[in-house]
């Protein structure tokens, strides 16, 4: 008896655990993923232009493939702002910083500092992530304004 009692305080204390780390990973953007990716391939002196893969004549590179990933994330990341009801300014907040750690990043490689970000690919990944900031607030603030005004704010 003493042992299953031990076991379920051993498995209360893991479920702690992974909810403080999905509560962290909850405010973490993707992007960074995105930023992560693109950093290694940079280090490795990898090509982004260059075909990974072609099929019937469509070819795929590296760029394309990161886009696509930023898009998606992007665009996934903007649900968890929307929901009618709840508070998420936080969360907007953290994705409009993010974008503006990409704006200085690629300041940065624009000033010769950090040449690797100083291309027309992590531009592309700077508008996406400022645009999913600066959307995501707007689509946060008319979630909430439309949920006060229809009386299911909280308060």
């Amino acid at each position: 008896m003493d042992a299953s009692i031990a076991s379920a305080a051993g498995s209360t204390t893991d479920t702690t655990k992974v909810s403080s780390i999905r509560n962290i990973l909850n405010y973490l953007p993707m992007m960074t993923v995105a930023l992560v990716f693109f950093v290694i391939l940079k280090q490795y002196n990898v090509d982004v232009r260059s075909t990974i893969l072609s099929v019937m004549g469509f070819e795929l590179s590296w760029v394309e493939v990161i886009l696509f990933f930023a898009m998606i994330v992007t665009f996934t990341e903007l649900l968890k702002v929307s929901h009618p009801g709840a508070d998420e300014t936080w969360e907007a907040i953290i994705l409009l910083f993010n974008g503006v750690f990409y704006l200085l990043l690629f300041a940065l490689g624009i000033s010769n500092e950090w040449q690797m970000f100083a291309n027309t690919e992590f531009f592309q990944l700077t508008t996406l992530c400022m645009l999913q900031g600066i959307v995501g607030l707007m689509l946060n603030a008319r979630t909430l304004k439309r949920s006060f005004i229809s009386g299911g704010g909280e308060g």
